[in-house]
């Protein structure tokens, strides 16, 4: 299971990879106002897809497992999501109408997102055929987006909206056809109960996605495109650094409690968030010329808050670990906390940073996120090996700007410094082989 779990999530982030690698071809390709356009829409995206699945997805998984009239919790599921995505539709169609702005018309195809059946998949245990699906859903689109870019084609926007919904369409209709289950079902009328039976839970899974790129559509409303698409570059990465860390965490999840298990998965979090913030923060040049050109050097600010806000990140163990204590609601205050301080910071630093508050309200809900987690498990955690990791990088940090200091921003640089934090890994696994022994057996 181990292994099994940990290749779904190497193939997940492959995809994500993958998937980041063509957007920056299509980023050296496109003009500012199209990539701010871009950010709206994938923002816009991910929130629908978080919104039809407001709390109702993790109750769906765990009752699919558990029971064995699993086709009827998927038929209710599904019929429930499908009136929220209805709902949505509705929306979008009065504010493409009222607005009429091209970046509403994704809203059109959210009914096609609520009839997606990864959850039902993972549940039923495939995951290898889920994360394949994945895999196609992810790159078909942004792949189609390039193609069109590449050959000028006037229309890539709909072309690439239109793709989205295909890829969404065959990935829900291939998961149907795999679990010998229908499609398509008739609209919940009452589905507003099944949301706010869960709201709490449904709030704070879409914290997660708006502190990551779910923020753009939002912040769209208060900054203008230039804003946006520094963001949007940014935040894309950060995002594939955010699936890295879901990886350790998910890889290990039911063990997190013991001691061993946490130790490495804070060591593992650590040495990711080290890599993205020297790579982010000490080295931000050669990062924008590796994937964008240099026509984007204005955004090294940009680069060297998000690797802040990654290094603030470092423990993103910290909520599954609250949740597997059935502290819940502590682990829902939180996000929700972070969420309205994200809010709130991101309204009031447009008028004061009008390039970089949409980072700066990142940074600050990250330290909300952080704070709570630590209140919440005081009495829990070892905070002084924590502690005494957080030196242990802190001296690699330290060692990246030395080396910075002879190399300059070059790609050198950075290859030392990872190199330096890898090879620490590898010590520290040689060195503590037992405890990943131990935890390889137990998965």
């Amino acid at each position: 299971m181990f292994k099994k779990i940990f290749l779904v999530g190497i193939l997940n982030l492959f995809s994500q990879g993958l998937s980041f690698v063509i957007f920056s071809w299509i980023a050296k390709l496109s003009e500012e106002d199209f990539i701010s356009t871009l950010g709206v829409v994938d923002s816009y995206m991910w929130n629908s897809i978080t919104l039809v699945s407001f709390g109702i997805i993790q109750i769906a998984t765990r009752d699919i497992v558990l029971s064995e009239n699993w086709s009827d919790i998927i038929k209710k599921t599904q019929a429930t999501k499908l009136s929220m995505g209805l709902l949505i539709m509705l929306f979008g169609i009065i504010a493409f109408g009222v607005i009429g702005k091209d970046k509403y018309l994704i809203l059109l195809l959210v009914p096609f997102f609520s009839l997606s059946l990864d959850y039902a998949l993972i549940a039923r245990g495939k995951v290898v055929q889920a994360a394949l699906l994945g895999f196609i859903r992810t790159l078909l689109p942004i792949t189609v987006l390039l193609i069109c870019i590449k050959w000028e084609v006037t229309v890539s926007l709909y072309v690439y909206i239109f793709s989205l919904g295909i890829s969404f369409f065959v990935y829900g209709l291939i998961s149907s056809i795999i679990l010998k289950i229908r499609y398509f079902y008739i609209p919940n009328k009452k589905f507003f109960i099944e949301y706010l039976k869960n709201f709490r839970i449904g709030l704070m899974d879409f914290s997660i996605i708006f502190l990551q790129l779910g923020i753009i559509s939002f912040a769209d409303f208060f900054y203008e495109d230039k804003a946006i698409a520094n963001a949007f570059l940014v935040l894309k990465l950060y995002y594939l650094f955010k699936g890295v860390q879901r990886i350790i965490f998910q890889t290990f999840y039911k063990d997190l409690l013991t001691k061993n298990t946490s130790f490495f998965v804070n060591f593992l979090e650590l040495g990711v968030s080290n890599v993205f913030f020297i790579g982010c923060f000490i080295f931000p040049e050669t990062l924008i010329n590796l994937f964008y050109d240099n026509n984007y050097i204005g955004l090294e600010t940009s680069f060297k808050l998000i690797g802040l806000a990654g290094l603030i990140a470092s423990l993103a163990s910290f909520s599954p670990r609250l949740m597997l204590m059935k502290k819940e609601k502590e682990c829902s205050n939180v996000f929700i906390l972070a969420l309205i301080f994200n809010i709130l910071f991101c309204i009031l630093f447009s008028y004061y940073f009008e390039n970089q508050g949409i980072l700066l309200s990142i940074i600050i809900s990250e330290i909300v996120l952080t704070t709570g987690f630590i209140f919440h498990l005081f009495k829990y955690v070892e905070l002084l090996k924590i502690v005494k990791l957080c030196i242990l990088y802190f001296v690699f940090i330290c060692f990246a700007f030395i080396i910075k200091g002879f190399t300059g921003d070059h790609f050198l640089g950075v290859l030392l410094s990872v190199l330096s934090v890898g090879l620490m890994i590898v010590y520290f696994l040689f060195r503590k082989k037992e405890i990943f022994l131990e935890l390889n057996t137990k998965n």
